[in-house]
């Protein structure tokens, strides 16, 4: 995960395959989501551009991730 400084509009035209715009945290902040790899590449991008990233230490949990999306009902059930 990260966090960038784009809009969600932004942030869902820029976001490179396999990574999501997942946590809209203010106009101009939002949280991004995908495979490790995929997230740092894009942050290194977003940073040469002069644009704020920042990957975020999730602890390995994919907290806002779409890979939670099929899972989530379970999880939940589970919870209750």
């Amino acid at each position: 995960m990260a966090a960038v400084g784009l809009t969600w509009a932004e942030a869902k035209e820029r976001c490179p395959e396999g990574v999501v715009p997942a946590c809209h945290n203010s106009l101009d902040t939002v949280t991004i989501s995908g495979p490790v790899e995929a997230v740092r590449t894009f942050v290194e991008q977003l940073k040469s551009e002069g644009v704020f990233a920042k990957e975020v230490n999730s602890g390995g949990v994919a907290f806002h991730s779409s890979y939670m999306a099929k899972p989530a009902r379970t999880l939940l059930k589970s919870m209750d």
